[in-house]
């Protein structure tokens, strides 16, 4: 899990320097002491995948998830991010 969080992080980071901008100033952080949850999913012809990202105040990630689902309806792939 660390070295994906390794990754991911990284990815963030060369993505803002080609922008020039900094992720954390266009991100809504939680409260102190809170954990902020975010969500998508991606519906193709025959599959859909969800993921789950959790940050804290600072923008550390906290946890993520993945999950493949072998549905392609839209309200079905909304649904199970839920």
């Amino acid at each position: 899990m660390a070295t994906v969080k390794s990754k991911y992080q990284e990815m963030l980071n060369a993505i803002d320097v080609q922008l020039g901008v900094n992720r954390l100033e266009r991100w809504n952080p939680p409260l102190p002491g809170w954990i902020k949850l975010n969500v998508d999913a991606v519906v193709r012809t025959s599959f859909t995948v969800s993921a789950a990202i959790t940050h804290d105040e600072t923008g550390t990630i906290v946890g993520m998830l993945t999950e493949k689902w072998n549905f392609s309806d839209l309200a079905l792939g909304e649904a199970a991010q839920s």
